[in-house]
């Protein structure tokens, strides 16, 4: 009953005690010649597409980052972690500094990447880099390239090429080499936007 009398009041409010108009084709009195409804500038107003503004880069020095549970759904599928992996416990501990909302709380979402949030989040690449098995997958052959692609969602470029073997010749250890590659691509603009 209640959902009812809801339903009713907001029919009721969006009433304009307006009719609108039948389409009048053939010249009679009150039409308007070639049009359907009425309008005789169908194109006049404004353009729906100059209202979608999201972008990634709002400003020369503005991002626009994932909302939160899409960038953690995003780095354990990358990154093979669970639910109870390090990286994602202290990233759930510290969701609101990322952007995630409370809406009881009245902390509403923001995806807009700053300083805090940068910082925050290379806490958590920190912890997802560490774990040995994705440093193994990452050493075995081919998995520098599977990686990147994986993250990306793309072919690997030609500079992420070069970059790959920039890293051989300047960094010997596999390891770290592992470890540069995975917080420089997780933490990247590509990685973290939308």
């Amino acid at each position: 009953m209640l959902i009812r009398l809801m339903i009713a009041t907001l029919l009721l409010a969006s009433c304009t005690n307006q009719r609108p108009g039948r389409p009048h084709m053939g010249g009679k009195e009150g039409a308007t010649p070639g049009t359907i409804d009425g309008n005789p500038n169908p194109t006049a107003g404004s353009d729906p597409d100059d209202q979608l503004t999201l972008s990634v880069v709002e400003s020369r020095g503005t991002v626009r980052m994932q909302s939160f549970v899409v960038l953690i759904n995003k780095l354990k599928v990358v990154t093979s972690s669970s639910d109870s992996s390090a990286a994602i416990v202290q990233a759930n501990k510290i969701s609101q500094s990322l952007g995630s909302y409370d809406h009881a709380a009245g902390v509403l979402p923001e995806n807009i990447w700053t300083l805090d949030k940068m910082s925050s989040w290379l806490q958590i690449v920190d912890l997802a880099c560490r774990t040995p098995a994705l440093l193994t997958q990452i050493q075995a052959t081919g998995g520098e390239k599977l990686f990147i692609e994986n993250a990306y969602g793309r072919s690997i470029s030609s500079a992420e090429t070069t970059m790959l073997d920039d890293l051989k010749t300047k960094l010997g250890s596999a390891n770290r080499r592992a470890r540069v590659l995975c917080t420089a691509v997780l933490s990247s603009g590509e990685f973290i936007s939308l």
